[in-house]
């Protein structure tokens, strides 16, 4: 529950991160949700009597983490935003305690019914849960900042976090049966990947989507011109000879006798613009 929980929170973080361009105050609206809607799950946790609750919890936990990756990745086209366009603060409240509410209310089951499972009459089962949880947590943001984050796509490793859950349900249930429900996610990700990935950007074909330390990268490709995404944002777009002359002619008008050239960032394009002048060397970072 741990690793799991912890994981599908940093993916979908990152997700609604990049769905409102950036913008860092999300972070703190999509925390402030995911506490308040686990806190609800686990207050109604706490009243469920029923036998396979538990089991239940993790099938239910499995079939939502890919529909709430694509209700995250459909926010910008339902609300009609182009690329780079700024989401209204109402929009982005609305839209993130809407899209989260599912699946932070099962996740929020999960601890009173772990610790039903674990022993119900032991005073004790209460915190030997959060310690393992609070472990499993531990080890899932260890796991994603050194071996995760950069090498796998968000749509891949929900496919992988719902795989495990089924796992988990047939182990706990032992019911070997639960393992069919595989085939629900591996649908949901062969029916639904190349749409989730094209949804934001309004009929226009991303050509390469890397998932980075930092974030998702995205390059749109229309006829012979690339734009580089960061998160939803512009980063810059290649190749634009406007801006390119403008960013290199500008600052060498203004230095008295320029020879060392470092670029930070942008479109390479301006390489190009400062080898008309003669520099010693150009740096491009």
């Amino acid at each position: 529950m741990g690793v799991t929980s912890m994981l599908i929170q940093i993916t979908i973080l990152r997700l609604l991160l990049s769905t409102f361009s950036g913008n860092e105050l999300d972070i703190g609206i999509t925390l402030s949700f995911w506490l308040t809607w686990v806190g609800l799950g686990s207050y109604t946790g706490g009243k469920i009597r029923l036998k396979h609750a538990f089991t239940l919890s993790f099938i239910l936990v499995a079939l939502l983490v890919q529909p709430t990756v694509f209700i995250i990745k459909a926010i910008r086209p339902v609300l009609s935003l182009e690329p780079g366009e700024v989401v209204s603060l109402t929009s982005t409240i609305l839209s993130t305690a809407f899209s989260l509410f599912p699946l932070c209310f099962v996740i929020g089951l999960q601890f009173p019914l772990a610790v039903s499972y674990s022993d119900s009459d032991n005073r004790d089962a209460a915190g030997k849960v959060y310690g393992l949880e609070a472990l499993g947590a531990f080890m899932g943001g260890v796991l994603f900042t050194f071996i995760i984050a950069g090498r796998m796509g968000a749509i891949e490793l929900c496919l992988i976090l719902s795989l495990i859950n089924i796992l988990m349900a047939s182990y706990i249930s032992k019911k070997k049966i639960i393992t069919l429900i595989f085939i629900l996610p591996l649908f949901f990700y062969i029916s639904f990947h190349k749409i989730i990935t094209s949804l934001p950007w309004q009929g226009m074909e991303p050509s390469h989507i890397v998932e980075s330390k930092y974030g998702e990268i995205t390059v749109i490709k229309i006829r012979e011109q690339s734009s580089i995404y960061g998160n939803g944002q512009l980063f810059f777009t290649y190749s634009d000879l406007p801006s390119e002359e403008i960013k290199t002619h500008l600052p060498m008008a203004l230095h008295p006798s320029p020879s060392r050239v470092l670029v930070i960032g942008g479109s390479p394009g301006t390489i190009k613009e400062f080898l008309k002048y003669p520099v010693k060397a150009i740096d491009f970072i």
